[in-house]
């Protein structure tokens, strides 16, 4: 929340006006769903286009959202923009030759972690008798709550306590992985922060 933290974004941009490349990691996986990341770093992106942050310095701001999994870049705008995948210029393109780099996970691989976890979390709902539901997307599996419901801090806790268990000792497991508690949802995102 960089609308309750100036201190911050004015970091943030200080580096920015000395040349500094940043990037902004979010668990946050909404794909290439622009609005939804600015909304998340409105106060953020405010704070730049306020201080009419230049377009060779808001070129150099990047947002990895879902962990490791969706590129997106700062424009003279002050909005995000997807950055391609592949081809000329794309991301997984000019990474493919770093051995854990994203774009180079099997497909196979991803669907083996995505199939466990959402396991896991589909168990977790039945045996803890959460009032929620396994969501799944292209890279995450979620736990979120039914509608009017809160799971209690508990309940989350023992979810992703379990899927990591479930993850870590699954033979078939391979990529690097992230689950957290996220406060009223559990998510489990193909990739970490270290990647």
């Amino acid at each position: 929340n960089f609308e309750g933290n100036p201190e911050l974004a004015n970091y943030l941009y200080l580096l920015l006006r000395n040349g500094v490349t940043l990037a902004v990691v979010t668990a946050a996986g909404y794909e290439y769903e622009v609005e939804k990341y600015e909304t998340r770093l409105s106060g953020l992106l405010s704070f730049f286009k306020a201080r009419e942050l230049p377009a060779e310095d808001c070129e150099r701001f990047y947002l990895f959202g879902g962990e490791c999994n969706y590129l997106l870049k700062m424009g003279s705008d002050y909005r995000l923009h997807p950055v391609k995948e592949h081809g000329a210029g794309g991301w997984i393109t000019a990474t493919r030759h770093l051995e854990e780099a994203p774009g180079n996970w099997d497909e196979d691989q991803i669907q083996s972690l995505l199939d466990v976890a959402e396991e896991s979390i589909t168990n977790s709902i039945s045996e803890l008798n959460i009032r929620g539901r396994c969501l799944r997307k292209k890279r995450a599996v979620g736990m979120i709550a039914s509608e009017g419901i809160t799971i209690t801090r508990e309940a989350l806790d023992e979810s992703v306590l379990r899927v990591q268990e479930k993850l870590d000792s699954h033979a078939n497991v391979i990529l690097p992985f992230c689950a957290f508690n996220g406060g009223s949802d559990v998510w489990i995102d193909c990739g970490n922060k270290r990647v």
